[in-house]
């Protein structure tokens, strides 16, 4: 009976030493899966504005609307911007609605990013800045995600490679 009690001791001081980590690399891992997301949803606008040689549109939004208040993480719309008014509207053809991205982190745009991403015919973004992902609740585990007017979207660590994250 002694032996069963010391046996459970160790058991539960050794998961609470190894919780923290666990907890800590949840996070990592929701960061990475969520910048995952914005990238292949960054590269699927690209593939569109390239094939229909029309400029493609991503909004946060709320609902079926663009929203300039909040988060990217309440959701986006990915459009074909037909009439160039850089709404969603009628005319415009809706590629994808993501409701919400996150309901775990905060994912912010810096500058023009704040509400919209505008892609070219060429697949080109219109202007540069990043999108930032961070975890509730979690200082250190930031992901970015980096967009250029002359290079393709890439993720980075802003917390672990500084450099690499403008």
């Amino acid at each position: 009976m002694i032996e069963l009690l010391v046996g459970l001791a160790l058991l539960s001081l050794l998961a609470s030493l190894g919780l923290p980590a666990y907890t800590h690399l949840l996070r990592e891992l929701r960061s990475d899966s969520e910048a995952q997301l914005l990238l292949g949803l960054l590269q699927l606008a690209r593939a569109e504005a390239l094939q229909r040689n029309r400029n493609v549109l991503l909004c946060k939004a709320s609902g079926s609307a663009c929203s300039s208040s909040g988060g990217w993480e309440q959701g986006l719309l990915m459009f074909v911007d037909a009439n160039g008014n850089s709404r969603y509207d009628a005319a415009d053809v809706l590629l994808r609605a993501e409701q919400p991205l996150s309901r775990r982190s905060q994912i912010n745009g810096n500058g023009a990013l704040a509400s919209r991403i505008s892609l070219n015919s060429l697949g080109r973004c219109s202007v540069a800045g990043t999108l930032t992902i961070l975890p509730l609740g979690a200082d250190g585990e930031r992901r970015a995600i980096v967009l250029s007017t002359t290079r393709s979207p890439r993720s980075c660590q802003p917390d672990r490679v500084p450099s690499d994250c403008p």
